[in-house]
């Protein structure tokens, strides 16, 4: 009769352990940074040429920036 009890009274208390209370509400914060528009990882340029002179030129512009990286590069 002991034993019955001690294993009645041991799977009880083991059992306990394993209850998990749900929350019915998810309420999740979205973090601000989600929200915020994704920004470019690298600078984007883009090349452009001339013919100055009877010489090709090439000349890079930030797109990123808004603004000429290089003087114009004779190209031979």
């Amino acid at each position: 009769m002991k034993k019955i009890f001690l294993t009645t009274i041991i799977t009880i208390l083991l059992s306990l352990n394993f209850y998990v209370p749900v929350n019915a509400s998810c309420d999740v914060a979205i973090p601000a940074s989600i929200e915020e528009p994704v920004a470019p990882a690298s600078e984007e340029t883009v090349w452009y040429t001339r013919i100055y002179e009877g010489r090709m030129q090439v000349r890079l512009w930030s797109i990123t920036y808004g603004e000429w990286l290089t003087d114009w590069i004779d190209v031979e």
